[in-house]
Order: C-alpha cells, then sequence, then structure tokens
C-alpha cells in the first residue's frame, strides 16, 4: 500500500494523533496531509497534476488528461465485479486561496499549515483546501484499498471550478467512460445533492477621474466573516455593501477610490474606500450607526482610517449602485424548504488607473429568475453610468430522485450507518449537472464530509464525518 511521506508543515505532530493513525480511514488522511503540501490555486493545477501523474504511474493505473486539463485516472475491477459498471468518482483540483491580511502566505509556492481543533482540523490563518482536496484523498485511497470484489473506478479531478466551473464546461466527453457519477464536493455529511442552482456573472465598471493630488480618509472596513457567495448569501454579511450603506449616509461625500474582494465566489470581508468632504467624526458617528445594525452577526466588524494622498476620483453614482444593488437571497425555493432559490452578491471591487470593476454573482435554480435578476442589475448600473459585460454563465442541475446512483447511495447509507440521509438541492455550484450534459448521463449525486465556513480562512473539516464518508465510499465501490 502507498502511504504518502509527511514532511514537516503539519503542527502538532498530526500524522501521529490516535485519531489519524488509528482511523479506518488512516490511508485518507495521509493524502490529505499530503496535499497540503502542494499548491493549487485555480487555474495553477500544474504541481497536483504532476503529483497524480506520478502516483499512477508508481501504483500501474492509467492516467489521462484532456486539452484544458482535467484529470482522469482509471483503476481496474476485482473479482466478482471486475466487469461491473464504471463508478466514476469525481472532484476538483483547485481550490480558493484566501488568507488573513496578516498572514505571510504564498499559495502558488508555500505549504498550508494544518493543525487541530478538537474535532476539526483547519488551517493557519488560510483555507484549508478541503474543498476540495476530500475529494482527491477519498478517492485516491479508496481505490488502493485491497478489496477482493470491487467495481472498476474512474476519478475524474476538473481544474478551476472554483471560478466558473471551467474544467467542467470544457470536459472532453471521451475522457472518461463512466456514466455514473458520484461528486465528493459537498459539505454536510449524511445529506445526498441531486440539485443546484446555475450562475451567471455580471462586471459593471465605472471611470476613474485623474485628480491633483489631495487630502483624503483611507477606510478600511474590516472583521467581517465573510463565506461562500452561494452556501452563505443568505446568513453573512458582505463588506462592500455595508461600506455602501456608510458612504450613502456620508453627506456630501467625494469618493475617490474603492476596492474589496478577491474571489468572484467568496462574500468580502473587508472593503477600503477613500474619500474627503467628510470629517472624520461624520464617519465615525456614520460607521457606528451602521455596524450596531450589524453586530450580532459581525462582532468583530469595525472601521479603522487613516490620512492618504490620492490622485483618483470616482463617480458619485458608483455609490448609488453599491447602496441600491439588491444583495442577497431573492427569493427561496419552492420544493425544498429553507433553500434559497435565486441571489445575488456583489462579490469583487477591483481597480486599475482607469476602471473600478464590481463582479456581481448572480445564482438561481430557475434560469429564468437567473437572467431576469441579471438584467436588473445591468439595468441599475448602466443607469449609473457604468459599462456592463455578461459572464461565466453556467446552467443549474435539475433534481431528479429517480435515479439509479441516488437510490444505490440512500441504501448504502441506511445499511452502513443504520440511519437515512436527507436528500437536498443546495444553492452554491456544483459540477453535477454540467459534467451530466458533457457526458450525456443523469446518474449523478453529490456528497461529501462535513466541511464549515469554506472560500474563508475559517474553513474547517469535521475528523469524524471524513472517516464515515470513507466508510461509506468503500461500502458503495463494493456492490
Amino acid at each position: 500500500m502507498f502511504i504518502p511521506q509527511f514532511h514537516g508543515n503539519i503542527p502538532h505532530a498530526m500524522n501521529n494523533r490516535p485519531e489519524f493513525t488509528e482511523s479506518p480511514a488512516a490511508n485518507a488522511w495521509n493524502y490529505f496531509f499530503e496535499l497540503s503540501k502542494i499548491p493549487r490555486p485555480s487555474s495553477h493545477e500544474e504541481k497536483i497534476t504532476a503529483w497524480l501523474k506520478s502516483l499512477s504511474e508508481e501504483k500501474g493505473w492509467t492516467f489521462k488528461t484532456d486539452e484544458i486539463g482535467n484529470v482522469a485516472i482509471k483503476v481496474a475491477g476485482k473479482g466478482n465485479l471486475a466487469d461491473s459498471e464504471i463508478l466514476v468518482l469525481q472532484g476538483h483540483l483547485d481550490m480558493v486561496c484566501e488568507k488573513d491580511n496578516d498572514i505571510d502566505h504564498d499559495f502558488f509556492n508555500d505549504p498550508l499549515k494544518l493543525q487541530t481543533d478538537g474535532e476539526w482540523v483547519t488551517a493557519t490563518g488560510t483555507t484549508l483546501g478541503a474543498d476540495n482536496g476530500v475529494a482527491i484523498a477519498l478517492a485516491l485511497a479508496v481505490a488502493e484499498e485491497n478489496f477482493e470484489n470491487r467495481r472498476p473506478i474512474e476519478m475524474l479531478f476538473t481544474m478551476a471550478e472554483e471560478t466558473g466551473l471551467k474544467g467542467a464546461n470544457a470536459l472532453d466527453p471521451e475522457l472518461i467512460e463512466g456514466k455514473t457519477v458520484v461528486n465528493v464536493d459537498s459539505e454536510a455529511d449524511g445529506t445526498f445533492i441531486i440539485g443546484c442552482a446555475g450562475g451567471e456573472g455580471v462586471e459593471a465598471s465605472f471611470d476613474i477621474s485623474k485628480i491633483d493630488e489631495t487630502t483624503a480618509l483611507k477606510c478600511v472596513l474590516t472583521g467581517l466573516r465573510g463565506g461562500h457567495s452561494g452556501g452563505d448569501v443568505h446568513c453573512r454579511n458582505n463588506a462592500i455593501i455595508v461600506a455602501g450603506k456608510i458612504l450613502a449616509s456620508l453627506k456630501d461625500v467625494t469618493l475617490h477610490q474603492l476596492f474589496a474582494g478577491d474571489k468572484n465566489n467568496a462574500i468580502p470581508r473587508e472593503a477600503t474606500f477613500v474619500i474627503s468632504g467628510v470629517t472624520a467624526d461624520d464617519v465615525d458617528k456614520a460607521t457606528k450607526e451602521i455596524l450596531e445594525k450589524v453586530k450580532a452577526d459581525e462582532p468583530n466588524a469595525k472601521l479603522i482610517y487613516s490620512d492618504i494622498q490620492t490622485t483618483q476620483l470616482l463617480p458619485t453614482s458608483v455609490i448609488d449602485f453599491i447602496a441600491n444593488i439588491r444583495n442577497g437571497v431573492i427569493s427561496m425555493h419552492p420544493e425544498f424548504e429553507g433553500v434559497v432559490q435565486t441571489s445575488t452578491s456583489v462579490t469583487v471591487a477591483r481597480k486599475n488607473e482607469e476602471k473600478l470593476t464590481f463582479f456581481v454573482s448572480t445564482r438561481s435554480s430557475s434560469e429564468t429568475e437567473k437572467f431576469e435578476v441579471n438584467d436588473v442589475v445591468c439595468e441599475l448600473a448602466e443607469k449609473c453610468q457604468a459599462t456592463t459585460t455578461r459572464l461565466d454563465c453556467y446552467p443549474g442541475w435539475n433534481p431528479s430522485k429517480e435515479s439509479k446512483i441516488l437510490q444505490k447511495c440512500l441504501t448504502t447509507y441506511q445499511n452502513t450507518f443504520g440511519k437515512e440521509a436527507e436528500i437536498l438541492s443546495i444553492h452554491a455550484g456544483l459540477e453535477c449537472g454540467i459534467i451530466g450534459s458533457r457526458i450525456n448521463s443523469s446518474e449523478l449525486v453529490s456528497l461529501g464530509p462535513t466541511i464549515k465556513n469554506p472560500h474563508s480562512p475559517e474553513e474547517r473539516l469535521l475528523i469524524a464525518s471524513f472517516d464515515r464518508i470513507y466508510k461509506f465510499l468503500k461500502e458503495l465501490v463494493q456492490i
């Protein structure tokens, strides 16, 4: 059995802790810890791809890639199940690279610094990469198990999932043979996902004017929790929107600069704006009133300001745009109680010398609502003198409770753990629907161990849940 070797950077000697070394999922944990040392930002998956190729050659597995960089690894079946239907275990290669401002970390070169926090695994000041390193680790370990009888397995790992599902959208359908796909990219143990929202992005760009150098206040709104722009949109505050409320409450303010967020699929935790025409006391008063309204959810939110020189000027309509755009939940799902159907999230405000550009992410399980909401976003942006571009459009995944793989998963879960699993459709984007359309299959289900706060430095993975999903997958490949 191939067991990766650890090379430091795992605080508290995690590889020697009983919850890992004595776990039935010990080899899966070994792979997960090894993955933490391999940089894998979106669209820069070459290091993880090379590692998987080397591992496949060592194990005698068939390794292939398609033109865009998706990876497929085929492992032959065994015993009585050797000629059975192929089971595709699917995940993505990349991870969201978010860190706290006070952390010095290069996601292109540095290993993640993992640690335990009670029953959880976390990373020091950065995202953990459980989204979606768990899929790679679990699939590799299951494929390596020495079962007497096991169906053939294909591992399909896509690239750039986190920045628009690019790998899935460009998947070469000839890369894999299997038509039954188990996606290991959902984040609640005991839940099988059978549908998800589609999405479309909008960019709204405002012109930046040049002025003579002037003194202004640089205001940094910080301390918000952030999170996933789909899964957390109903319960997390957005730093851009909170900053917009502060700006809108300041009379006669002049806006010079604004920037916030880094990833199109992460709710921004911080926002920086540069203003003049108001005093520090004015800003303090406005900030106190606005933060008072969000302190129950954002107890650590605060505004830090200092003097700065600037030569840039933004139109007042920028404030109108972020103060009036609908951000958050638009409608709830008619079939699944408590699930968001449609939402918008202003995730990024980035600037250069000439333009300030906002990225607005709209998600919906209704194609009609998705396009209608973005029509309204574009109408508002253009009314505020912005130019708009629509991009990153991908379809949703329509729920089907009748698929054979879902029924097999439900039965396996019941037999393995003595309880029923829940069935859900979710508001985050998953690759299943896209992959299903590419390979012409509706035999799709998504599952995974419990992960909290993905896409933020608070990301954490429940240890016991990882062990349970490993046990479940081992059972699934033997029937």
